[in-house]
């Protein structure tokens, strides 16, 4: 290997390195490959044009209201209060 290109790799791996460390434990979530792999195809949703814009969060929540939810096919999951 040239030496410039082993510096390069040698200077990249101690990046990673120090990116790594300062990653708080409370983030951890983010960085699971589950999470991962819903970072990369929301990425490619937004790539390809799969999206929708609200005027407001009125709209947005409306929208919400609207969409089926796993227990309750008219709307959002039912949650009870506290």
């Amino acid at each position: 290997m040239h030496w410039a290109l082993a510096g390069l790799v040698a200077g990249a791996v101690v990046v990673g390195l120090a990116a790594r460390a300062t990653r708080k434990r409370s983030q951890a979530w983010f960085w699971t490959p589950e999470w991962q792999a819903g970072e990369r195809e929301a990425d490619r949703d937004i790539a390809e044009g799969r999206t929708t814009f609200f005027e407001d969060e009125d709209a947005f929540a409306k929208a919400l209201m609207r969409r089926p939810g796993p227990s309750d096919p008219g709307g959002l999951p039912h949650v009870p209060a506290a």
